[in-house]
């Protein structure tokens, strides 16, 4: 009777352990996986090595030493209805000497733009690569030649810019540039054809791994110059500090 009452109870111990030890393994192998599935790191030695590794993968024309230089040249032709930026039409003011009328017409004409694209690489280091986006060109108007660029135009998205990888943070210094004359993405302005301004953002941008977060810290300088002196009231600057995580 005592060796029944036993059998039934480790019986009963079973039952209760067997189901327990089940759960517990099906709430592990989510742990185990998500483990064994870590997130690379954005910074340190293992993400500067991914970066060397793809910058070995970039086509080239031209190596100087260390220095890689990729060359590419555009030409692009581009029709503008208004070139000017007006209104086919008369208007009358009224100055200190009297009475005068200002009459503006739509100018149409054809746009030539070659460009010059020049890429650079240079891994200073293991860890760290100095980098050089440069694009510059060249407006011709076809009838209308007094529009022509004032000189060479730099291109939106050139950029100096130099990464150092450190620990679990990656830093980057960069100085970004463009020098443009286009107005068509100024919808304020009326009867102009040269917008010409230089734009320009310097600063730093620091990274902090933290594997659960991500911390990321930025500092830029900016400054407006227009290169046309009835927009020179339109100069500025501007500190710009960011933040995330």
């Amino acid at each position: 009777m005592s060796r029944q009452a036993t059998l039934n109870s480790s019986a009963f111990t079973a039952g209760k352990i067997g189901p327990a030890l089940l759960a517990l393994a099906l709430l592990a192998a989510p742990i185990v996986q998500a483990q064994d599935a870590v997130r690379p790191s954005l910074a340190g030695e293992g993400a500067a090595e991914a970066r060397r590794q793809s910058i070995d993968q970039i086509p080239y024309n031209l190596q100087l030493g260390p220095i890689k230089l990729r060359f590419s040249a555009t030409l692009g032709v581009e029709y503008n209805d208004n070139v000017n930026l007006a209104e086919d039409g008369s208007a009358i003011f009224i100055g200190p000497g009297g009475p005068f009328v200002i009459t503006t017409e739509q100018l149409s004409d054809f746009i030539i733009r070659p460009q010059l694209n020049v890429n650079a690489l240079w891994p200073v280091t293991q860890l760290n690569t100095l980098k050089l986006d440069l694009g510059i060109g060249y407006s011709f108007y076809m009838d209308h030649s007094e529009y022509n660029t004032n000189g060479v135009l730099i291109n939106p998205g050139s950029q100096l810019s130099f990464d150092i990888f450190v620990g679990d943070f990656r830093i980057n210094l960069h100085d970004r540039f463009s020098l443009e004359q286009d107005p068509v993405a100024e919808i304020g302005l009326s009867s102009v054809a040269d917008y010409g301004r230089f734009q320009n953002t310097a600063g730093v941008s620091v990274l902090w791994d933290l594997n659960a977060a991500v911390v990321t810290l930025g500092y830029d300088h900016y400054n407006y110059v227009s290169t046309v002196d009835i927009f020179d009231y339109l100069d500025r600057a501007a500190e710009i500090v960011s933040a995330s995580i």
